[in-house]
């Protein structure tokens, strides 16, 4: 007679079973990301190829620790690889894996966007929902791809909005940046960009200012509103940021005779570490036209050199109301000063014969700045400065190789049949 299993062995095999079937309906009702209840793959699966099979690796990043802007370069490297591999549509792949419940793989589509080709309403309607994603990667490439977007963006800026208020600063920069570049039509954009100029990343404030930058501000703002916005970015000038510091001096230079309270910081910037920041801030002084001009003219008496081609650059925008400065400056103590006046006014007024006279005389300097710049200048006139060719004769041997070959320069363009 065949003996009875123990009670608690029964009551044992029972438990093992109830758990198992707890355990495979709960891996039915997760969100796969990569396979069915089954263990086959989902119809999100299969859509999202090739994608999907990209899921695996972009985990992989997050978890072991790689940074983000590495993550995003590798990640682009394998979306464009497999999807110039394979013979879908890239279009179609994209939105089935901007829709997909696995986020590495939304992450990839959204990756995958700049490859979309002509953007509208059906991929605007997918990155909405990624900007408010429980993971800050998708929502920085939900706020990334949008910029792709063409017809149907304005469905998204309200959720760009959002965006530019995330918490984490990676996903605030894409979408400021990515708002910014409407900014000339979306004027109803500017207090995003007002407040995100006072944002503790610079990379937010440099597309804050970069988004102001795109509008003529005396021509499209109230005249009421022009003071503060020029105040919120004259207090940039002196940020650590070059990026934020050359965009707001290139909106200030936009605002017309409401940028007046801003002209000594703009000249403060012509002494910036960062050459863009310093042709910038010479760019924007030349814009403001004749209320710029009593600050250029007693910063160029004071110069020795040192600023002249950036404030004579500022003048020189300005045209005909600064030409008496200009020719002023052609008499400076500064030999350095003279020639880029006379360089600068020649420009203006195409006088070639008094040109070459004070090129002519400069090149009687010490100075071997001058020296250069002037033998530099006749060699701009060509041949028309033929007149200055025995002068040039005798400085071909200076001992600064600068000099020489600046002269040898300007010999070769004036007289190239003289050996």
């Amino acid at each position: 007679m065949r003996s009875r299993p123990p009670v608690a062995a029964i009551a044992l095999i029972v438990l093992v079973g109830t758990i198992s079937a707890v355990f495979l309906l709960s891996r039915r009702d997760q969100p796969s990301g990569g396979a069915s209840g089954d263990g086959g793959p989902t119809k999100a699966d299969v859509a999202a190829e090739p994608l999907t099979s990209l899921a695996p690796r972009v985990r992989g990043l997050m978890t072991g620790g790689t940074d983000l802007l590495t993550a995003e370069a590798r990640t682009r490297q394998w979306v464009d690889a497999v999807i110039d591999r394979d013979r879908k549509q890239p279009r179609d792949v994209i939105h089935a894996a901007l829709a997909h419940p696995d986020w590495a793989v939304n992450w990839t589509g959204a990756m995958a966007v700049a490859r979309y080709g002509p953007a509208g309403k059906e991929l605007a309607t997918a990155l909405v929902p990624l900007l408010g994603a429980d993971n800050p990667w998708v929502r920085r490439a939900a706020a990334q791809g949008a910029a792709y977007v063409g017809e149907g963006f304005e469905t998204m800026v309200p959720a760009l909005r959002d965006a530019a208020l995330d918490p984490e600063a990676t996903v605030r920069e894409p979408a400021v940046r990515t708002l910014a570049r409407r900014s000339a039509r979306h004027l109803d954009l500017l207090p995003v960009f007002v407040r995100a100029l006072e944002d503790e990343n610079r990379l937010v404030r440099g597309a804050a200012t970069y988004g102001i930058a795109q509008i003529e501000i005396q021509e499209r703002l109230p005249e009421e509103a022009r003071p503060k916005i020029v105040a919120a970015l004259t207090r940039r000038l002196d940020d650590e940021s070059s990026e934020v510091r050359m965009y707001a001096a290139m909106a200030i230079g936009r605002a017309g005779t409401a940028a007046a309270p801003a002209l000594e910081a703009l000249l403060g910037l012509l002494d910036d570490e960062h050459a863009l920041v310093r042709t910038q801030a010479s760019t924007a002084l030349g814009s403001l036209d004749a209320i710029a001009i009593p600050v250029l003219k007693d910063a160029l008496a004071t110069d020795r050199g040192e600023r002249a081609s950036l404030l004579l650059w500022s003048l020189r925008l300005i045209g005909d109301p600064a030409v008496p400065v200009i020719e002023e400056a052609t008499r400076h103590p500064s030999a350095v000063v003279r020639v880029h006046a006379a360089m600068k006014l020649w420009e203006l007024e195409r006088n070639t014969e008094s040109t070459v006279d004070l090129l002519i005389e400069a090149l009687a300097s010490t100075d071997k700045n001058a020296l250069y710049q002037a033998a530099s200048a006749l060699g701009r006139l060509g041949p028309r400065a033929v007149k200055a060719v025995p002068v040039l004769e005798t400085l071909r041997e200076h001992e600064e190789a600068l000099v020489r070959d600046a002269v040898r320069g300007a010999l070769r363009v004036i007289a190239p049949g003289k050996k």
